[in-house]
Order: structure tokens, then sequence, then C-alpha cells
């Protein structure tokens, strides 16, 4: 009930692969995977760009947000939180749910250069640069000479703010 449209959730998945992407952060390596927050009839929706066995069609996912952070295939997860008046979170709502019935395909390559294919983490990016306009988050890593932004690049940010994490690890659940 305190969560917001355009709040970020940030998970660290239990997979190989999430581990590989948690190591893409330069600063702290907690998350490897974000995703956007969208409030819809008192109902917790995130939107994120996942590809692989995960989601076979490659298309931008909403979850509810119980099945995004759950803890079976999640280790942990947290949410944060940019200044945003009524305009920008009204911005963020309508570029997710444009994005979601466009059908945006996750970015294999992990491209900044290009806009129709997206990973999780340049569509957060992207989401927000659009929404706040004098806003950009630059990357500080590259992957094959790529430029990359990873969840630490965003969530480290100084107008974004912690509102909750949580570690499954402490309850020993897998």
């Amino acid at each position: 009930s305190d969560l917001n449209t355009g709040d970020i959730v940030f998970r660290r998945g239990r997979g190989f692969i999430s581990e590989a992407l948690m190591n893409f952060s330069q600063h702290e390596k907690k998350y490897s995977h974000a995703g956007i927050v969208s409030v819809e009839g008192g109902r917790v929706y995130v939107f994120h760009a996942i590809g692989g066995e995960e989601n076979k069609s490659n298309k931008l996912r909403k979850d509810l947000l119980e099945s995004y952070c759950s803890p079976s295939d999640n280790f942990s997860f947290g949410v944060y939180r940019f200044p945003l008046s009524e305009s920008q979170t009204r911005e963020i709502n309508l570029m997710v749910n444009h994005y979601f019935a466009s059908g945006l395909e996750f970015d294999t390559d992990f491209d900044l250069k290009t806009e129709d294919k997206m990973y999780c983490t340049e569509f957060v990016a992207r989401v927000l640069k659009h929404a706040l306009q004098t806003f950009a988050i630059s990357p500080s890593y590259s992957v094959n000479g790529f430029p990359y932004i990873s969840c630490d690049d965003i969530y480290l940010q100084p107008a974004c703010r912690n509102i909750f994490s949580f570690d499954y690890t402490i309850l020993n659940l897998k």
C-alpha cells in the first residue's frame, strides 16, 4: 500500500544469469534485475524487460509484485523511489503501458544505441529520462565494448532513496 507508480523494484534472482548480471554493477553488487511499478486499481504490477528461459516471448512483462518478488525465484528485493511530480508519474505510467502494448522486446545484444529493444535497466533508465527530462543515467560498465547500465547505476543516484528492502535468505526460504 506504500508503493507508488514510478517506484523501481530491484531483485536478486536465484539463477546463474542473475549472478552474472549482478556482477556488472561496479559499486554495489546487490541486485541483478529491475522493473517499474504501476499501481492499477489497488493492485501493484511491475513492468520489466526480461528474456531467456524466464520469458520465452522476450516481450516486456507485466507481473504482479508478489510474483516478481517471489522467494522461490529470488534471494532478495528492494524498492527505490525518485522524487516525482504528478505529471512525471503520469508520464511514466503512459510510457510503460505504451511499451507493453507495443510488445517491446528484450535486447539480447545489450545495445544502448538502439531503442526498439531494451534490457531491464535500460528500460528503467529510458523511462526515467523521458519522464524527468533533465535526468540521465550514465553507464559505469562495458560488456564487449558496449556501455551497460547496471542496477547500481540507477539506485545509487543521489535523488534515489530506498523505501524497503528484504532478504529472503534470513528466513532460509528456498
